[in-house]
């Protein structure tokens, strides 16, 4: 009886909190550190960021040049992320939100 209906606020909270971790770097930066390089093993060495990518594009700059174009790419592609994993966790809040009877 509980489980059915809590499952959506479930689902929402776990979708929000992995959209909300994936978007501040200071959690990211002190659970996975940073590095260059893509992991494929995130359970050993430290593992890429989207947040650290755009820092280290920015920062490392000298001129406008392609650096900041990746920069903004990679943070267009990150509130992209966020914004469908909001849209995916609303729709499915909505979908298992309980049904009244009016």
């Amino acid at each position: 009886m509980v489980l059915p209906t809590s499952v959506g606020g479930i689902t929402t909270g776990v979708m929000l909190a992995i959209a909300r971790i994936t978007g501040e770097t200071a959690p990211v930066l002190l659970l996975v550190w940073g590095t260059n390089f893509i992991n494929a093993n995130p359970f050993q060495d430290p593992q890429a960021s989207l947040p650290m990518y755009i820092y280290l594009q920015y920062s490392t700059a000298a001129a406008p040049s392609a650096a900041y174009d990746r920069a903004w790419a990679a943070a267009l592609t990150l509130i992209a992320f966020i914004m469908i994993l909001n849209l995916v966790a609303r729709g499915i809040a909505r979908w298992k939100a309980p049904k009244t009877g009016r």
